[in-house]
């Protein structure tokens, strides 16, 4: 059985990357055993018996705000984090038993620690590229703002500047590139030609299940980021206008948000703005075990988005779409991105990729009358088109350029 090596960004929810998680668990059934090195963070809601996963801590367990500051600061100017994982990685495993290289990231870490190890122990290296700088709009993918606006501009313009410049220089030396949307491909091809698509997906645990609910819930889950790039406007005033009208009984319609607590008091205020208070429920993240029997019961699962423009967003397709689409439940996009999503959208009959709030009250208003018919909703989706997005499939079409690159 041929071994590879996946170096990827952190492992563990929210923070992780279902794509990695579920690859690693179907590559052994396909003739390739992996091994997963990643950082180390504190919350772990799943355990693994599919693969073996090595954890390098980076901060200590209860980190103090001067560990966090010197080591950002040593990492900006040093890549100080890519030094240290690079050296721990060496230490704790054997590198050269590796066939193939896997490096999987949505920003720049461990990009560099990968292509190290490959350039070293002399093995293929394959850069797969969840997102890219350029997809987003105005620095928004930054966790933390400076104050003033102008400083965090500043810094964030310098420090996507210097990553992309080092993030090119990997792609450049590396075997393959893999990316997740056909935008995200055609960008990429430009730096590294042997570019490929592979799309998110779903893993088979997200199967259809008629769930009888005595409520039609609208459910969206994960991170809103800001309002350039998730925009939930025509949701909200289309709500908003058919409360008013009295075509939905607030008694019986229910706007779940699960979402990042930072997003708490922006979404509090939107909610407030529109006059949705009493229909609107705002938690926090769901266990990424919970996240099946949440989507089972909807009736509705909203998807974020915004129109695709010169400047951004671009090719952003959530791996939280995919999971809607495993369980057939009827898909709402808001804003349309009238780009990539919205095509599998269409493609696969999942639901609506809406441009108008007219579209969104009239989709809300036939899947409310399914729902009073039956108790439940089911999307009438293309299920050979759906078959296409398995995460079995996404495995073997990753095993298929590692197999490539090894046969030469």
């Amino acid at each position: 059985m041929k071994r590879i090596l996946i170096i990827c960004d952190p492992f563990t929810p929210p923070l992780y990357a279902p794509r990695i998680r579920f690859l690693s668990k179907h590559l052994k059934k396909l003739g390739w055993q992996p091994l997963v090195v990643t950082e180390k963070v504190p919350r772990n809601d799943f355990q693994t018996d599919d693969f073996e996963l090595v954890e390098i801590p980076y901060y200590q367990e209860n980190k103090s705000r001067f560990e966090w500051i010197w080591k950002q600061f040593a990492n900006l100017f040093f890549d100080y984090k890519e030094c240290y994982f690079r050296r721990e990685v060496e230490r704790r495993i054997s590198v050269s038993d590796s066939d193939v290289i896997l490096c999987s990231t949505f920003n720049l870490f461990p990009l560099l620690t990968a292509n190290y190890l490959a350039q070293k122990y002399h093995k293929p290296l394959v850069a797969d590229l969840r997102d890219i700088a350029e997809q987003w709009t105005d620095y928004s993918y930054f966790e933390h703002t400076i104050r003033p606006q102008w400083l965090h501009r500043c810094l964030a313009s310098w420090i996507t500047k210097k990553n992309i410049r080092k993030r090119n220089a990997v792609l450049k030396c590396a075997n393959a590139v893999i990316s997740v949307s056909p935008w995200h491909v055609q960008f990429l091809k430009r730096i590294n030609p042997n570019t490929s698509l592979i799309f998110n997906g779903y893993d088979e645990k997200f199967v259809p299940l008629d769930t009888p609910n005595d409520l039609f819930e609208i459910t969206y889950t994960g991170k809103l980021y800001d309002l350039a790039l998730r925009n939930p406007y025509l949701l909200l005033r289309a709500l908003s206008e058919l409360l008013n009208d009295g075509l939905i009984d607030a008694k019986c319609v229910r706007l779940n948000w699960y979402i990042d607590q930072t997003s708490f008091e922006m979404m509090r205020q939107l909610t407030r703005q529109y006059g949705l208070e009493s229909i609107t429920r705002i938690s926090g993240y769901v266990p990424s075990n919970d996240v099946v029997a949440l989507l089972q019961r909807s009736s509705v699962v909203v998807v974020l988005t915004n129109k695709a423009t010169e400047k951004g967003p671009h090719g952003i397709m959530t791996t939280k779409f995919f999971e809607a689409l495993g369980v057939e439940k009827p898909v709402l996009c808001v804003r349309s991105d009238e780009e990539c999503l919205a095509e599998v959208i269409k493609q696969t009959n999942a639901g609506l990729a809406a441009t108008t709030v007219e579209q969104v009250k009239q989709f809300i208003l036939e899947k409310q009358a399914e729902w009073q018919k039956n108790g439940f909703t089911r999307q009438n989706v293309n299920l050979a088109e759906k078959a296409k997005f398995s995460r079995q499939t996404q495995a073997k079409q990753f095993v298929q350029i590692f197999e490539k690159l090894t046969a030469k």
